[in-house]
């Protein structure tokens, strides 16, 4: 299995095991979501940028940027203070984390960022997103 998909599963599995406060879509799943009632969240995964960070023999070290956004849904009139105290709890699970799944490499969560979206069909949304490094030998 690709060391991308690893990744991808590690950053899943870190927020599945560790929230149980709602709902989570996973954007990389094709798996039918049903929209709640109540508040969920939604988990996305992303890389941008990659290279090499030592020289010298096999293996070299990888450095890969992405980041992790996760949209926060709220009922339109629930009011900000329930999204921002998911955001809070989310960024808790994140902030400085490390963490690895098979052949991910060593994922390095940095300082995450608020960025409100407002309100949409009828939800409230803000998004946290999380940067990280990854470092893999190849």
């Amino acid at each position: 299995m690709a060391h991308w998909d690893h990744a991808r599963i590690a950053v899943e599995k870190r927020l599945n095991d560790n929230w149980m406060t709602t709902p989570i879509r996973f954007w990389s799943s094709n798996a039918p979501f049903n929209v709640p009632a109540t508040a969920y969240i939604a988990l996305m995964v992303e890389e941008f940028d990659g290279r090499q960070i030592t020289l010298g023999g096999t293996p070299q070290l990888h450095r890969y940027a992405g980041q992790i956004t996760i949209q926060v849904l709220v009922p339109e009139r629930t009011g900000a203070s329930v999204a921002l105290g998911y955001c809070d709890t989310l960024d808790d699970l994140f902030r400085r984390a490390q963490f690895s799944y098979s052949n991910s490499g060593l994922i390095t969560c940095r300082t995450p960022q608020r960025r409100d979206v407002g309100v949409t069909q009828g939800w409230y949304q803000v998004n946290l997103v999380i940067p990280y490094q990854r470092d893999k030998s190849h």
